[in-house]
């Protein structure tokens, strides 16, 4: 998914009960977000390039570019829901997040979903 600096973009996910052999005719499942970024690919470097002294990103704290409005979700044996995850990105990398969907009983499955932060609009 794409979106811009500063703009929240959702991602709709198509999350499908594919566990037949559960016991209950529904399942519960917990949603857990783990979070990643990924440096963008280095510009090719030039002749005689300045050095100039940077702070450290990774010492700074950030904001959680992904949130989801659910922790938990029940699903009916063999039927499909629309969970949703909100993307908003505060700095220009690209952000992955995976999707963990658990239940204890059934076992366990997860989307992921990458992030890529453009430019931001004109305000």
């Amino acid at each position: 998914m794409q979106t811009k600096l500063y703009q929240m973009e959702e991602c709709k996910l198509q999350i499908t009960n594919a566990f037949p052999k559960s016991q209950n005719e529904f399942v519960e499942f917990s949603v857990e977000l783990i979070l990643e970024r990924r440096q963008p690919k280095p510009a090719p470097k030039k002749k005689q390039q300045r050095t100039v002294a940077t702070e450290d990103k990774e010492a700074r704290p950030t904001i959680a570019p992904y949130f989801m409005p659910k922790s938990k979700i029940r699903i009916r044996k063999g039927d499909t829901m629309t969970f949703l995850v909100q993307f908003l990105p505060f700095d220009m990398q690209t952000h992955v997040c995976k999707v963990v969907f658990i239940d204890p009983q059934v076992g366990e499955f997860q989307h992921e979903i990458i992030g890529e932060v453009l430019l931001p609009g004109i305000f």
